[in-house]
């Protein structure tokens, strides 16, 4: 009676199991019924072999040696299924192994590198890093289609097709500095733009010099052109396609000088069970598979360690001397008014702006003479790094927020260029107070002022006087049509608004009715009940409004009061320019 009740109700959970596996991912957000539920098929497969032994043997058996005997024949029968899948999966492993090897001395690379790689051909981090290194003088990246670039660093003036790297280098292992953990990529992109400062182009083309080295990157099928096999995945008893993991180095012999490899396969576990896999929207059952093979589950080769502890290739830089060195020639550039937009001495500008990320010393004044010329110059074409400066400028910052508005002004491409002026909002506290006609001439015109932000948002240094502003803003943001200037732009220029008001605090108390009707309009009500109800309710109760009055957005969880009790706290506290 037992075993029937059993079979009942592991048959049920099973068939729910399969046919509805949504129904196991709902169970594991609460750990035990997904994990009962996802056990059930087998459980069940168990069950049904265990009623089946029974009733072979309960002829010569019964009772508490019939169930033991029939339990060992069920574990028996499921440990040997597998066998055959194990024992061929062993078999290949052990046919593919090659021995690791390692160099016995340094590989100084030099001529002609092929790297070998089922990924990226254009020319990465290692790709440079080869580049940069003494003796080579190309690098061919050939990846797993046969199709190849070869990569060369060449006078500036040799003809052919001109290229960019998207990596800078290698980096040797150090200390996680958390105040600034970009300072040593940034020191070696400007290692880069120095190097291509220096009248050097990096060239592509598609010849095939014969290498003197190749570096062979691997990371697929074991096996060429290996294919899943017949039956699926999920419930065929095959192992799968042997899968490895190498870093080879030969010489023009292809004599082997370093060699680390992971090969591993997939096959059925033993004993056998009912597994899960994929994810939430691939979730699927199928035999438990256990992987094979060398290391642990998603280990991998250390490609960047093996090549730095095992070759001549070029790693790490001084950082303190490639700081220096950026500031000098970006400088002499520019002082240089012969230099072309297209120089790369120009995209120094971001790396020597950004290097005072950690900097916690106000900008001395040499520094801030070359951050005015870097403003005042059309060929900087990117401030990436002027937030990281921007916060060490300390005093009177008139000059410097007049070349941006100009910049920003004549730039034909106002959304590309906000960056320019919005980097200026983390200048110190009262910066704005006196706004210059630059400005003025933004902010009187939405369709310029949309996108300078970080301008808005500092008009709350001017106190009440900027009240006017605000509210004429926000009037004429209400009846933009979002479909003509995108929605993400007006709202984050409503957001804008909405965080000079916060900084100017109660002083605008007199606008909150305004504000509140305006929140009501057509143009802002979805902005305000969907986007930002809370922070918009947030400032009116600053200006004034009556906590108790609120009600909680229908799509936040929890009750009206605790809502009003949330938004109470966020408006006694301080103006926060991060939060607010």
């Amino acid at each position: 009676m037992w075993l029937k009740t059993y079979l009942i109700i592991t048959g049920v959970g099973a068939l729910v199991a399969l046919t509805m596996p949504w129904l196991v991912i709902i169970g594991s957000f609460l750990i035990i019924p997904g994990l009962i539920l996802a056990s059930m098929p087998t459980a069940f497969i168990y069950g049904v072999a265990f009623a089946l032994f029974r009733l072979l043997i309960g002829s010569f058996l019964s009772g508490v040696p019939l169930n033991v005997m029939s339990g060992a024949a069920t574990l028996a029968l499921f440990w040997t299924i597998p066998q055959p899948g194990l024992a061929w999966a062993r078999g290949m492993l052990a046919s593919l192994k090659e021995p690791d090897i390692q160099a016995s001395a340094p590989i100084a690379l030099k001529g002609d590198i092929l790297l070998a790689r089922p990924f990226e051909g254009r020319c990465d981090a290692l790709c440079a890093a080869l580049l940069k290194t003494p003796g080579v003088t190309s690098v061919r990246v050939q990846t797993l289609r046969g199709h190849s670039n070869t990569y060369r660093v060449v006078p500036g003036s040799t003809p052919g097709k001109r290229s960019t790297v998207i990596g800078h280098g290698l980096l040797e292992e150090r200390r996680y500095d958390a105040s600034d953990p970009l300072a040593p990529q940034r020191a070696l992109e400007a290692e880069w733009n120095l190097m291509m400062s220096e009248g050097k182009a990096l060239l592509q083309s598609d010849d095939a010099p014969e290498p003197d080295f190749t570096i062979a990157i691997e990371d697929g099928p074991a096996v060429p052109d290996s294919k899943p096999r017949p039956g699926g995945v999920d419930w065929s008893l095959e192992p799968s396609a042997p899968h490895r993991k190498a870093l080879t180095i030969t010489d023009a012999g292809e004599q082997v000088l370093l060699r680390q490899s992971i090969l591993s396969i997939f096959a059925p576990a033993a004993p056998l069970l009912i597994g899960t896999s994929g994810r939430i929207e691939n979730f699927r059952f199928g035999w438990a598979r256990r992987r094979l093979g060398d290391g642990r589950m998603y280990a991998g080769v250390p490609v960047n360690r093996l090549l730095l502890d095992h070759t001549s290739v070029s790693r790490g830089v001084n950082m303190e001397a490639a700081k220096t060195r950026t500031r000098e020639e970006l400088a002499r550039a520019l002082d240089d008014p012969r230099k072309p937009v297209s120089d790369p001495t120009f995209a120094l500008a971001n790396q020597w702006m950004d290097s005072f990320r950690a900097n916690d010393q106000p900008l001395g004044e040499s520094d801030r003479r070359l951050l005015v010329r870097i403003l005042e110059d059309p060929r900087v074409r990117s401030s990436d790094g002027l937030w990281a400066i921007i916060k060490q400028v300390d005093g009177d910052s008139a000059d410097l927020r007049r070349l941006a508005a100009r910049r920003y002004l004549a730039a034909p491409d106002k959304k590309e260029a906000r960056h320019w002026i919005n980097a200026l909002a983390g200048l110190p506290v009262g910066a704005y107070a006196d706004p210059l006609p630059e400005e003025r001439a933004i902010l009187a015109d939405p369709a310029v002022s949309r996108f300078a932000t970080g301008l808005i948002k500092r008009q709350g240094d001017r106190g009440v006087d900027a009240v006017p502003d605000l509210l004429r803003l926000l009037r004429e943001y209400s009846v933009y049509d979002p479909g003509k200037y995108g929605f993400s732009d007006l709202t984050a220029a409503t957001d804008a608004v909405r965080s000079g008001f916060r900084r100017i605090g109660p002083a605008a108390s007199f606008a909150g009715s305004e504000i509140e009707q305006l929140l009501a309009s057509p143009g802002l009500e979805y902005r305000y009940k969907t986007l930002g109800q809370e922070e918009w309710d947030t400032l009116l109760v600053v200006l004034g409004k009556p906590v108790e009055t609120l009600t909680k957005p229908e799509n936040r969880s929890g009750t009206d009061a605790s809502y009003r009790e949330r938004v109470a706290q966020r408006a006694a506290k301080p103006y926060d320019p991060r939060r607010d």
